[in-house]
């Protein structure tokens, strides 16, 4: 009988850095951007026992999924180039609410103080940005396509393609 285990290697912040020569706010600030985008690779690690390594304040990674997220990161960086914005409109152009936020506090109306609206921003504003073309990015509240981007783009639909009651759920208090 073969037994097949298999062995998740981890990295603490700063076996990060060094591992990819980055000082600490850097790698926190590509950690955050995986995050944003919903990418594993960015979530910190818990083990089976519910804690992490060394003790519960120690953040861990998995060393794999962080090699393949950060070199496909930092090779958008280094084959960027720099191209013209224009903007795209605001959130109230596309959805008839004054904010991103606004939009959460009407939907959540009277049962407000029921849910983290923090919580529910960051992670509906990441669904948001996460469904959005490459040419297209979110900026507060303003949408910005690069030039030569698709001008027909129904950014209403695509914003209404995040499923927001999945994510309001998740941040009940």
């Amino acid at each position: 009988m073969v037994i097949l285990v298999r062995v998740r290697v981890v990295l603490t912040l700063s076996q990060a850095c060094d591992r990819y020569g980055m000082v600490d706010t850097n790698m926190r600030r590509e950690l955050k951007w995986l995050r944003d985008r919903g990418d594993p690779a960015g979530q910190p690690v818990l083990l089976s026992n519910g804690r992490h390594p060394i003790n519960d304040k120690a953040h861990v990674y998995d060393r794999d999924l962080l090699d393949k997220a950060l070199a496909r990161r930092l090779d958008r960086q280094e084959n960027k180039v720099t191209r013209t914005t224009t903007s795209y409109g605001t959130w109230h152009n596309h959805t008839g609410e004054a904010s991103l936020r606004g939009s959460i506090e009407t939907a959540l109306g009277a049962d407000i103080g029921d849910f983290d609206v923090d919580a529910i921003e960051e992670e509906y504003r990441a669904a948001v940005e996460a469904r959005l073309p490459d040419e297209v990015t979110l900026h507060g509240d303003e949408f910005y396509v690069v030039s030569g981007g698709d001008p027909q783009l129904d950014m209403r639909k695509i914003i209404e393609a995040v499923d927001f009651w999945e994510i309001v759920q998740r941040h009940a208090r």
